[in-house]
């Protein structure tokens, strides 16, 4: 399988968090933020940890009882407008990482994964400019 068959997130300009199966994604510089629930969640944070998307495919048929069919159609429209939105880029590593328990969704019946996109915040929530290494910024004491 090919490193490419692999994503991550595009942490240069997005945050994420799954929890419960929700996922909240922020993109630092437009301000635009994204949400996922359920399936789609659950989906989101597997291709997110590097699992392919027949993997992802496989984990929704056990999880929620659907043909393989429907996972694999539903998680490959998931993942192209996860990259055409520039949230996924390919990995570099070749074996995915282990997937937080919080992100497992709740029981419930299946939903086809949405990914819900919100811009009418932008102008707030947008970082200008981006500052993806805020951890390097050098601080000064304040003066006695």
């Amino acid at each position: 399988m090919a490193a490419a068959d692999r994503h991550e997130l595009n942490a240069r300009d997005l945050t994420a968090e799954t929890i419960g199966g929700d996922a909240v994604i922020l993109n630092l510089a437009t301000g635009v933020y994204y949400g996922l629930h359920g399936a789609g969640g659950f989906a989101f944070a597997m291709l997110q940890h590097g699992h392919t998307a027949a993997e992802t495919g496989a984990a929704l048929c056990k999880r929620y009882g659907i043909e393989p069919e429907q996972a694999e159609a539903d998680v490959a429209e998931l993942l192209q407008r996860l990259l055409d939105e520039g949230i996924l880029t390919p990995a570099n590593g070749s074996a995915p990482r282990e997937l937080p328990a919080d992100a497992l969704p709740e029981e419930g019946d299946y939903a086809t994964p949405e990914l819900e996109r919100y811009d009418d915040m932008g102008d707030l929530m947008a970082v200008d400019p981006p500052m993806p290494g805020i951890a390097d910024t050098p601080w000064q004491s304040p003066r006695n």
